[in-house]
This record gives C-alpha cells, sequence and structure tokens, in this order.
C-alpha cells in the first residue's frame, strides 16, 4: 500500500512536470528570433524557469532512485536465498521491474529536456541580444545544465546495474522453479502423480498447495478490487466529462460575460476619457489660480516693501521737518533781531528828524536827504513786513504740520500707554494667579495632611472600634453565661419553691392551733427568702469582674429578691387572718400562697430574660454611638 501511494503521488507529480515542460511551445523561440530585447528576456526568464523545474524533478528522482535501491537490496537478498524461492518472488520482480521501468523513461524525458534546454541557449547565445550580465546567466544556466545531466547520467547507469540484477535474479528464480518442478511430486513431465518418499516432503506439498491456494484466492480478491476500481474510474469518467460539459456551458457564459465586460470596457473608457479631460480642464484652472494666488502673493510682497519704504520716507521726513522747524525757528529769531534793530534805527532817525526839524533852517538840503532815507527806511520796513507774513505763513503751514505729527506721537503715545496698562494687568492678574496658585498649593497640603490624619484617626477609630466590639461580643459572651447560670439558679429556685410549697403544706396540714399554722407560715417565707439569697448570691460571684452587666445583673436580682419578699409578706397576714375557717380552709390558703409564689418566681424570670436582651442591645447601641460621636469629632469630612 505505501509503494502504491509513493508510486501513484510520484508519477502524479513527475507526470505534472513534464506535462508543464512539454506544453511549453518550442516553436516560439523560432518565432521570436526576429523580435526585440524585451522578448529575448522573456526566453531568458523562461528557460531559467525550466532549469530550476528539471532541477526539482531531478531532486524528485534522486529520491525515488534511493527508493529503487532499497528495492533492488531487498531484491537482491531474496534472490541470494534460496528457501522460500517461490514465495512473493513474482511480485517482487514485477514491483522491481515496474519501479526501473518508470525510473528509466522519467530519466530518458529529462535526459531529453535538459538537451532541448541545450539547443535552447545555444540558440540565445547564437543571437547575441543580451549584454555581459545576461551572458554570465547563460553561462551559470549551462553549468547547472551539465551538472543536472551528470546527475542523470550516474543514475541511469546505476539503474543499467539494476536491470542486470534483475535479469540474474530473474535467472535464479527459473532455475529453482525448473529444480522444484523436477523434483516436486506434482510435475507434470512425470505424468502422473508420484508418491511421495518422505512425510517431510508431503508436509511440504501441502504447505505449498495452500500456499498456492491463498494466492488464487488473493488473486481473485485482487481482481474483484481491480474491477471495482475499474467502475469507479468509469463512473469518475463520466463525471468527469459531465464537469467537462459544465466546464465548457460555464466558459461560453464567462466569454459571453466577458464580451460584455469588453463592451462595458470599451464603453467606460470613453467616459474615463471624459473624465480625464475634465480632470485636465480642472487641473489647467487649478494651475492658473495657483499662478494668480503666486501673483497676488508677489503684489502683497512688493506692497508690504513699499509700505516699509514709506516708512522710512515718513522718518526721513519726520527727520527733515525737525530740521526745518529748527532752521525757522532760527530764522524767526534773527528776523526779530533785524526788526529790533530797524526799530532802533527808525527810533535814531525819528531823532535824526527832531534834530533836523530844530535845525530846519539850517539843513533843508539835509532834510531832504533824510526824507529821501526815510522813504527808504519806510520801503525796506514794508519789504520786512512781507517777508514776516511769509515767514508767519510758512510757519502756520510748518505748526500744522508739527500738529498733525504731534497727534501721531500722541496716538502712538496712548497706543504704547494701553499697551503698559495691559502688560501692568497681565502682571497683576499672574501675581494674583501666583498668589492663589501659593493658596490653593497651601490648601492642597493642608487637604493632604487632614486626608493623613483623617487616614490616621479613621485607622485609630476602627481599631478603637474593633477594641470595643471585642469588649462587646466578650460582654455578650458573659451575659450569656451569666444568662445559663440564672437559668440554672432559677429552676434551683423553683424546685426548692415546689419543695417548701409541699413542706408549708404538710406543716400546715400537721399543725391544729393557730398560733403554730402562724409560726409555721412565718418561718416558710424566712427560710424561703434566705434560701432565695444564698441561691441568687452564692452560685454566681457576680464581684469578680466589676462590668456593667454583673451591676445590672446585681440590681436585678435584688429587684427579684424584693418581689419575693413582698410577695411573702402579703401573703402572711391573708393566711393568719383565717381564724374561722376550718382546717380545710387554711390549707387551701396554704396551696394558693404557694401557686402564687411560683408564679411570681415565674414572672420574675421571664421579666429578667428580657431586661438582659433589652440591657445588652442598650450596652451594644450606647457603644456605638459612643464610637459615631468619637468619629464624627476626628473626623471633621
Amino acid at each position: 500500500m505505501v509503494y502504491g501511494i509513493f508510486t501513484s503521488g510520484f508519477n502524479k507529480t513527475i507526470s505534472l512536470e513534464s506535462e508543464a515542460h512539454e506544453t511549453l511551445p518550442k516553436e516560439t523561440f523560432k518565432e521570436m528570433e526576429s523580435g526585440q530585447s524585451n522578448n529575448a528576456r522573456e526566453l531568458l526568464t523562461r528557460v531559467e524557469l525550466d532549469v530550476a523545474c528539471s532541477s526539482e524533478k531531478v531532486q524528485n528522482l534522486e529520491i525515488f532512485f534511493i527508493h529503487v535501491a532499497a528495492r533492488a537490496g531487498e531484491y537482491e537478498d531474496f534472490a541470494t536465498r534460496k528457501e522460500d524461492i517461490l514465495e512473493d518472488s513474482v511480485e517482487k520482480a514485477l514491483e522491481f521491474d515496474i519501479l526501473s521501468g518508470i525510473l528509466d523513461s522519467e530519466m530518458g524525458e529529462l535526459d531529453r529536456f535538459t538537451a532541448s534546454l541545450q539547443e535552447e541557449i545555444t540558440d540565445l547565445r547564437e543571437k547575441k541580444l543580451f549584454e555581459d550580465t545576461k551572458t554570465e546567466e547563460m553561462h551559470e544556466l549551462e553549468e547547472a545544465l551539465k551538472q543536472l545531466r551528470v546527475q542523470v547520467t550516474d543514475m541511469r547507469m546505476q539503474s543499467a546495474k539494476f536491470q542486470n540484477t534483475l535479469s540474474y535474479g530473474g535467472q535464479d528464480i527459473r532455475n529453482g522453479l525448473d529444480a522444484e518442478t523436477i523434483e516436486s511430486p506434482f510435475s507434470p513431465m512425470s505424468g502422473g502423480i508420484r508418491k511421495a518418499h518422505t512425510p517431510e516432503q508431503q508436509m511440504h506439498v501441502l504447505r505449498m498447495l495452500e500456499k498456492s491456494l491463498k494466492r488464487d484466492l488473493d488473486l481473485e480478491s485482487k481482481l474483484t478490487v481491480t474491477r471495482h476500481n475499474e467502475e469507479e474510474l468509469k463512473q469518475r469518467l463520466h463525471d468527469v466529462e459531465e464537469e467537462n460539459s459544465i466546464m465548457e456551458t460555464m466558459a461560453r457564459a464567462l466569454l459571453q460575460r466577458s464580451f460584455e465586460a469588453e463592451n462595458l470596457v470599451s464603453v467606460l473608457s470613453g467616459v474615463s476619457k471624459e473624465l480625464i479631460g475634465k480632470i485636465q480642464l480642472l487641473n489647467f484652472n487649478l494651475n492658473s489660480s495657483l499662478c494668480r494666488e503666486t501673483d497676488l502673493r508677489s503684489k502683497l510682497q512688493g506692497t508690504q516693501i513699499k509700505l516699509s519704504e514709506d516708512e522710512g520716507t515718513l522718518l526721513k521726513l519726520t527727520t527733515r521737518c525737525q530740521k526745518l522747524e529748527n532752521l525757522l525757528l532760527l530764522q524767526v529769531k534773527e528776523s526779530e533781531a533785524k526788526v529790533q534793530d530797524s526799530e532802533e534805527k527808525f527810533n535814531l532817525a525819528n531823532s535824526d528828524a527832531q534834530s533836523l526839524r530844530e535845525k530846519a533852517s539850517s539843513l533843508e538840503g539835509r532834510l531832504r536827504q533824510s526824507e529821501t532815507q526815510w522813504q527808504q527806511a519806510l520801503a525796506s520796513v514794508e519789504a520786512s513786513h512781507e517777508r514776516e507774513t511769509l515767514l508767519s505763513s510758512s510757519l502756520i503751514d510748518m505748526e500744522n504740520v508739527i500738529q498733525n505729527l504731534k497727534a501721531k506721537v500722541i496716538y502712538m503715545e496712548n497706543r504704547a500707554e494701553n499697551a503698559e496698562l495691559q502688560c501692568s494687568l497681565l502682571m497683576d492678574n499672574n501675581s494674583e494667579l501666583n498668589e492663589e496658585l501659593k493658596l490653593l498649593r497651601g490648601t492642597v497640603e493642608s487637604l493632604q495632611a487632614s486626608l493623613v490624619r483623617t487616614e490616621n484617626d479613621k485607622a485609630k477609630a476602627a481599631k478603637d472600634v474593633n477594641f470595643r466590639a471585642k469588649l462587646i461580643n466578650d460582654l455578650i459572651m458573659k451575659l450569656a453565661t451569666e444568662r445559663e447560670c440564672l437559668q440554672k439558679q432559677i429552676f434551683s429556685l423553683m424546685e426548692e419553691n415546689r419543695l417548701l410549697g409541699e413542706y408549708s403544706s404538710d406543716e400546715a396540714s400537721g399543725l391544729m392551733s393557730h398560733y403554730g399554722n402562724k409560726q409555721a407560715i412565718e418561718y416558710v417565707p424566712e427560710k424561703d427568702n434566705g434560701d432565695i439569697k444564698a441561691n441568687l448570691t452564692n452560685p454566681v460571684d457576680l464581684e469578680s469582674e466589676p462590668t456593667l452587666g454583673h451591676m445590672y445583673l446585681e440590681t436585678q436580682v435584688e429587684t427579684s429578691v424584693k418581689s419575693v419578699a413582698s410577695c411573702v409578706s402579703m401573703e402572711g397576714p391573708t393566711v393568719s387572718g383565717s381564724d374561722g375557717h376550718g382546717l380545710g380552709a387554711e390549707e387551701v390558703v396554704d396551696m394558693d400562697s404557694s401557686s402564687q409564689f411560683e408564679t411570681v418566681v415565674t414572672i420574675e424570670a421571664g421579666q429578667l430574660k428580657a431586661k438582659y436582651v433589652f440591657g445588652a442591645i442598650a450596652i451594644s447601641l450606647i457603644s456605638v454611638l459612643i464610637v459615631y460621636i468619637f468619629q464624627q469629632e476626628h473626623c471633621p469630612f
């Protein structure tokens, strides 16, 4: 089975590889001789792939060769042994023969394929369409093919040795068969059935017959299996033919779809071309908008440069205006000095005129000259006045310019002041924020400290609560134990009370006189009271641990004792006051008193039990309230 699976799988792989290699068209190399370098490169890549496939096939053949060699070794061992020469001899020989034949055929196909590859490589080299690197690759391919062919030749030589061993082994098997037929008692050449000489030979013959029958049965089963396999193969062939027909219909449908797809592709290609045209227009518009954007940006940069230049010119003009103001001020000062000089001269002329008027008689000619000089001075004064008007107009213009500049300066100063105010506000805000940060940090630190304190207080409170809970649990346990003891005492008291009642009834029936009855009745409660006190105080040591539970229990016991004593004292007069009655009435009274005493004791026991429960609850509530108040005082958060 393993051999069949291995050979079938190996034959499938080899057949697929051989078909893949044989399907490559050899005529394509002849048709592409006149092609370009791209076709030559494709051919070279195909040759490389073929070489790689052939190398893989050689590796598979080496594995198969190892398997055949193992079978050959088994066959040689079988041939060298002379024992049981007919057992599985035919199967071994057929198996080895089939394997060696398959190996020879595959090696022959591989040899032919490598030869065709060698021819293709030589054709490509003769065409001289490749560069130096490609020629080196072709040399490497040739060397790889040579190595493959050497491996194939070695395997073919060894397979020839396998054929020799097969022929030698077959001759030995034939000789053994002839010898057996000669020696066998049932040989047809003897002409009849000979009797065996020994029982061992008879047993051997029987065994051989059994083996032959088994082989016949095996062959029949194999024939049935092969027929069943043939039927299955026929069914599979029929299924494959149906699948082929289905595939043909599907291929036709696919061809129709491909034709429709081609039509759609043509339509979509037209649409895509239109879209491409639109996209190109959009790209052109985008490029134009980008160009405009660059132009606008360049203009903006130019305007910014011009603005900077204008600002520089403004600064220069301001400096020039300042210089002109200074010059005008100097000129005004000089003109004022000149006016003062002219006034002084005018005063001097007036003084001269007065002197001339005084000397008019003697100096008329000089007066005329002085008048002419005076007229000239007036003309010069008028000219000076005109100059002053011109200077005043220019001064007014300069003052306007100065006022404009001062307004600009005031605006800039206002902006600077606003900026300083904003800076001061920001500084104040920053300082306030820093102070708030400091305060917040302080509060955070205080909160952290308070948290630590609260955690510590919580831990302490938890410890206190745990300690107090333990104390409360201990108190409850002690109270439970004391309650059990009290219950035991109460039961003992009830027994004693019952016994005392019986005793008092017996005493009352035995005594006939009133004084004796009174003494007996008075004696019984005293004894009862003393017994109750003794029983209540002696069994439990309440003063051993001075706790709240013990104090509470002591008070409860004292109240119960007092109530019992009062009940007994109240019953005494009622019994003593019954003189006129007979003995039966006294007995009834005594029985009633004993029953009342029993009821009083039982009621006090029940009250004691309820009071114990309420006392324990009150103690637990008080402890919880103390813990809560302690937590509220120490944990304000």
